[in-house]
């Protein structure tokens, strides 16, 4: 079955059968578990953001604010005082809508790859070793606005109970008004108390912001903004160990150290990191190019127009071998951490390789091994993600009163951002070889048509959910530079239909069109067919779904914000079955040249794998 085993790649007979649902594993803050059965977890988070609906919004005034306006009134204000009186001053909606994101409270987490089992799409084949998605309830958010260093506290209460329903139930129960009574007393005192929960926790949460100080760890010198000049000031690393710690500083310094010593024409400088850091590739280089070239035959025989390939690396073993013998092998035997410490990593990922859609996760609860004797190992059951992407997957915008569009003003905007095409960077930036590389890429006949096979997969995928006619692209293979490589990136826009809940639209476009190619469905089975195992995290979506508002047209108003998992590791952290892994790959299209796309995948995944090898060198203490 499939190129691998030497025939051609299964036809599908038919329509996939329908998804009959997973398990889904609630728990709670106390730890008390909930475990639902044949569960679609899109519809799930749907009907609970719902329940969480965000009706009305209040402003509590922070202890600055608070001081100021008791030394008007000819009071003092200290530091150490409760949370002020008469704290909550009520808000128009259109004045809420001027805070700088659209995250009101909600889920935040990942969905895996393997999620496109309930988004119609072909069954997946591999079993992922992680839970196809995993997010938190965040009920409470301290966000912070880095541009201007601004910090905003959000606390969600629930506001309205089913007094009601406890009424009918009071007199289904023939009890008396006077227990009706009681019961909506009993709900108030509740409410009351949530309420004063919330602003317990602004009050002291402020407090402790404030104590932490406003050193920013993405700043400060670095060879990357700074030319050649490895060195930083004594503040500066004196700020960085206060905000990271001495562990990430030394990673950091080693990870700097390696940029540099890369150099010019290190093209296969990636997979020399896998090499050197004991890591394993899921298909050889042989074996990765002759899958390129499956995709290409079957895009000779019109299956396809285009197939997103990828590859995984991997280190479970405490000891792996780092000398290099071949392709693919590795020999020797030199100690190496089984896995980075996640925080550490993701630290330097993200002042190395800074992205606009990165993210950390840490999530317990995640053993499917049903191990009873965990008492050695209390990390069994972590995984982090680790992620620098540049990509945006989808993001809906909420209604704006201030649209020029009826339909915008009611149903919000979706947006997408794919990216294809990938040039490396060449320091110092911005120099006459660098510009070129930019240049040569925005000039790529074979990047532009993956660009534009992508742009149209989504324009599609869009128009399922959107009002017709509202579906542009008002960004077409436009130049983004990174840290690491340069990127080709389009945007593709439309107006949300009328009641169509969010998670229709994730569901619409997922698995993301540029982790998979086009058409979309039958792309998805040759994949199927070629990759021989799962691909996790990686090539799925983290962010969050923002609770709704309701909007002028009666319209549940939510929010989304979602990336592309790509530039990412997955770490396991536990000393059972412990490990970290690295996804990455390429667009496959009759233009590509096999031993080009090896060496763009491994490029791709450099400046992670960079990372990865800096923390080793930082737990070993040979900085």
């Amino acid at each position: 079955d499939g190129e691998r085993g030497g025939g051609e790649p299964a036809w599908r007979t038919g329509a996939p059968p329908p998804f009959e649902g997973g398990t889904l594993v609630s728990v709670r803050a106390d730890g008390t578990r909930e475990t639902f059965e044949r569960i679609r977890l899109l519809d799930w988070l749907d009907a609970r953001l719902a329940a969480r609906s965000c009706d009305r919004t209040e402003r509590v005034e922070s202890w600055g604010e608070a001081a100021v306006r008791r030394a008007a009134e000819g009071s003092v204000a200290h530091a150490g005082d409760e949370t002020p009186r008469d704290p909550v001053v009520s808000l128009s909606d259109e004045k809420i809508d001027g805070l700088p994101f659209d995250f009101r409270c909600g889920f935040v987490g990942y969905f895996g790859y393997e999620m496109r089992a309930e988004c119609d799409s072909p069954t997946p084949r591999h079993v992922s070793p992680v839970p196809d998605a995993a997010l938190y309830f965040a009920d409470r958010v301290v966000a912070v606005d880095h541009s201007n260093e601004d910090v905003y506290l959000l606390a969600l209460v629930p506001d309205e109970i089913d007094i009601a329903g406890l009424e009918r139930a009071a007199r289904g129960a023939d009890l008396g008004a006077a227990a009706r009574a009681v019961a909506e007393g009993m709900v108030a005192m509740a409410r009351e108390e949530a309420e004063g929960d919330a602003r317990s926790w602004m009050a002291e949460t402020e407090r402790t912001v404030l104590a932490l100080g406003s050193f920013d760890a993405t700043r400060g010198a670095s060879p990357a903004n700074e030319g050649d000049d490895p060195r930083r000031s004594d503040s500066t690393r004196a700020g960085l160990t206060a905000a990271i710690g001495a562990r990430a500083v030394a990673a950091l310094d080693a990870c700097e150290r390696m940029r540099r010593e890369e150099g010019e024409g290190s093209e296969d400088a990636g997979a020399a990191y896998a090499y050197e850091g004991g890591f394993t590739f899921r298909r050889n280089r042989d074996e990765y190019v002759g899958d390129v070239s499956a995709c290409q035959r079957a895009i000779d025989r019109g299956e396809t127009y285009e197939v997103c390939l990828t590859n995984e690396l991997r280190r479970t073993a405490v000891e792996r071998e780092r000398s290099r013998v071949g392709d693919g092998e590795v020999g020797g035997s030199i100690p190496a951490p089984r896995a980075p410490d996640p925080a550490t990593l993701y630290s330097v990922l993200r002042r190395t390789n800074p992205a606009p859609h990165a993210a950390f996760l840490c999530f317990g609860g995640c053993d499917f091994g049903g191990s009873t004797d965990v008492s050695s190992d209390p990390l069994h059951d972590v995984v982090a993600v680790c992620c620098s992407s540049p990509e945006r997957f989808l993001r809906l915008s909420p209604a704006s009163s201030s649209s020029s569009s009826p339909a915008a003003s009611s149903s919000g905007v979706l947006e997408a951002k794919p990216i294809k095409g990938t040039a490396p960077r060449v320091q110092p930036f911005g120099c006459d070889a660098d510009v070129a590389e930019a240049s040569k890429l925005a000039s790529s006949v074979k990047d532009r048509a993956e660009n534009l096979m992508i742009v149209d997969l989504l324009r599609n995928d869009l128009g399922r959910v959107c009002a017709p006619g509202t579906v542009s692209v008002p960004g077409l293979m436009k130049i983004e530079s990174y840290a690491a490589v340069h990127q080709l990136v389009s945007t593709v826009r439309g107006t949300k239909r009328t009641k169509v809940p969010a998670a229709a639209c994730v569901a619409a476009a997922f698995p993301p069109g540029s982790m998979t190619g086009a058409p979309k469905f039958r792309t998805v089975e040759i994949i199927d067919t070629l990759e021989p195992g799962p691909r996790g995290v990686y090539s799925g979506s983290v962010g969050y779904l923002s609770v709704p508002r309701e909007s002028a047209a009666g319209d549940a108003a939510g929010a989304f914000d979602l990336n592309v998992v790509i530039r990412a590791a997955v770490v396991k952290p536990g000393a059972r079955g412990g490990g970290v892994w690295v996804g990455s790959g390429g667009a496959i299209t009759a233009l590509s040249d096999p031993v080009g796309e090896w060496e763009e995948m491994t490029l791709k995944a450099r400046a992670v794998l960079r990372a990865i090898r800096a923390c080793d060198e930082a737990a070993s203490g040979t900085v």
